[in-house]
């Protein structure tokens, strides 16, 4: 198992649930200066200015506070040139599937 932010409740749910046994867990803190973070104000312009930097920077993770913001997000950027692929908890396992 690969996992990039998993805490410990959600390794031992994921480790349960493949039914692993004799599993290895190898942990890591790493210094990403390759990864970014910022947070700005939602306002009339954001959609276009998140795609303006989706655009000019490339990969993107987009943190949204819910699911619903998520779902309305996503078809905004679709005809801005973005394309993308939204996943929250309320999802369904058929998302995995779907390549972009």
């Amino acid at each position: 198992m690969l996992t990039a932010t998993a805490g410990k409740i959600t390794k031992d749910d994921i480790i349960s649930i493949l039914g692993a046994r004799n599993t290895k867990l190898i942990s890591s803190l790493k210094d990403r200066v390759n990864v970014f973070s910022e947070m700005r104000q939602k306002n009339a312009t954001s959609i276009d200015n998140l795609a303006t930097l989706i655009k000019d920077e490339g990969s993107f993770l987009v943190f949204c506070l819910t699911g619903k913001e998520c779902e309305d997000l996503s078809p905004k950027l679709e005809p801005k040139g973005i394309k993308n692929k939204r996943y929250h908890g309320g999802m369904e396992d058929e998302w995995i599937n779907n390549d972009l």
